[in-house]
């Protein structure tokens, strides 16, 4: 019933994002039902930022190979529902391995409206001035703040609990263009980053009629307040050596790269220990240093153990 208002008349809009994503998830069967508009798909298969250990030990080797078999696998029948989705719906479905496609822009020629949500990607100038009306992008965070990657770890490491999320105008600088709408939620802090990113997806969901049409208002960001986050930042932020690691990991964030390559998610749980270094107990990992020793709950997203040759050989050289 919230979309009974909306009547674009038959203007075209683009969503891009990707197969397997909330956003998309989200996005796309709400997108389908706003009144007048002509739905087109587009999903980028853009690749995985998942780095691996330069040699892998065994067990991780038959991980990554099994990892990659299922991903292949699950690409296909997400494909394959969401080709079914958009046959039912009359949505417009279309495929890309790049940006760099002809007839991506082909289809920006002939349509009014971008909604991106997720695209790593960097749109080139070019494309997005072929919009004839906006070229709007999906961010998690209220907006100047916390502009770039990762916001809400951003939120949580500077203690800004304001939790929300903009729709945007995309420009050549990374999300500082005109804000179209922005909502706040009042979330508990304490949840991970993925939770809090879910629930402010799927309240977003319900926002996209308010982004469409000769209503929407835009507003200029505060440049006084903005704030802007790159992946090296990150990276220089939560890095660690191995003199520093258990007390750092105790006193803030809960997520650590080390090497740049390895991503370690720690837990509370502290034990006595008789040596230093990464020690195993049981299917558990933990650091250890000075008797104590902290738990490595994952690696790179994955179970901890499977990690454990090639972070005790790190370790071992520091």
């Amino acid at each position: 019933m919230i979309f009974a208002g909306m009547d674009l008349q038959g203007e075209r809009l683009i969503y891009m994002g990707h197969t397997d994503s909330m956003f998309t998830k989200c996005f796309v069967p709400v997108l389908s039902l706003l009144k007048g508009i002509r739905l087109t798909c587009v999903f980028i298969d853009e690749p995985q930022r998942t780095v691996w250990p330069e040699s892998p030990d065994y067990l991780l080797r038959i991980f990554i190979f099994w990892q990659r078999i299922c991903n292949s696998v699950n690409k296909i029948f997400i494909s394959y529902y969401w080709s079914v989705f958009c046959y039912q719906k009359s949505v417009e479905l279309y495929f890309f391995k790049t940006l760099d496609d002809e007839r991506l822009d082909a289809l920006a020629d002939a349509s009014d409206y971008l909604l991106s949500a997720g695209i790593q990607t960097k749109l080139p100038h070019r494309f997005l001035m072929k919009f004839k009306k906006r070229a709007l992008n999906f961010h998690y965070s209220l907006l100047p703040k916390h502009r770039g990657t990762f916001p809400i770890f951003w939120q949580k490491c500077l203690g800004d609990h304001d939790f929300g999320y903009s729709f945007h105008i995309i420009t050549d600088q990374m999300d500082a263009g005109e804000i179209v709408l922005q909502e706040r939620l009042d979330l508990n802090p304490g949840l991970p980053d993925s939770s809090i990113c879910d629930l402010l997806t799927r309240h977003a969901s319900f926002q996209l009629y308010r982004l469409f049409g000769d209503s929407a208002t835009l507003k200029m960001q505060d440049e006084t307040i903005g704030s802007n986050h790159t992946m090296l930042e990150y990276i220089d932020y939560v890095n660690v050596t191995f003199q520093s690691a258990r007390f750092s990991m105790q006193s803030g964030s809960k997520r650590w790269i080390i090497n740049q390559r390895y991503v370690l998610h720690t837990g509370d749980f502290i034990i006595e220990c008789s040596i230093d270094g990464v020690i195993r107990k049981g299917f558990k990992l933990y650091i250890a240093l000075n008797g104590k020793g902290i738990e490595i709950k994952r690696v790179n997203y994955l179970p901890a153990v499977f990690y454990f040759w090639s972070l005790k050989k790190l370790f071992a050289k520091q």
